[in-house]
């Protein structure tokens, strides 16, 4: 009786250790929802840790970095270039694709009014070759009439 009674203790224990890991999990996990911004922060910090928030697949972190980089550079052309098609990128890795193809539309728009060419062209083959590939998921296969016969 003693060894059950201690057998239905270590249950009710082991289950509160494993509901306090969820919780504590949930909490800790919505506690790094919020970019981490400090005053001595340079450019290229923002997208380091958007970066790093993208590879552990923290896309809306990843997207506040961007997001918080153009506003606070909004004069850096050559990289809120670039922000913006991470951003747009983003969307697309979240399942976003109107969004994404939104966005990679309003960056390729800079890219034809851009007549001095100080937009880095890297940014646009992306643009073109990520909205491709989206376009191309989206759009069905053409259907095969050729094996049907007219009766």
């Amino acid at each position: 009786m003693k060894f059950t009674h201690f057998k239905s203790q270590h249950v009710l224990l082991m289950a509160g250790m494993i509901l306090i890991m969820i919780t504590g999990g949930i909490f800790l996990s919505c506690a790094s929802e919020e970019p981490v911004i400090t005053d001595d922060m340079i450019e290229e910090d923002y997208f380091q840790r958007a970066q790093e928030a993208s590879d552990h697949e923290n896309y809306k972190l990843a997207l506040k970095y961007y997001y918080q980089f153009k506003e606070r550079y909004p004069d850096n052309l050559e990289k809120n270039t670039w922000a913006s098609y991470e951003i747009a990128f983003l969307y697309h890795k979240t399942g976003d694709d109107a969004k994404s193809i939104e966005l990679l539309n309003e960056l390729l728009a800079l890219f034809a009014q851009d007549k001095t060419g100080v937009l880095p062209k890297a940014v646009k083959v992306l643009a073109e070759t990520v909205k491709q590939k989206i376009q191309e998921k989206s759009t069905p296969p053409p259907v095969d009439t050729s094996s049907t016969t007219k009766q």
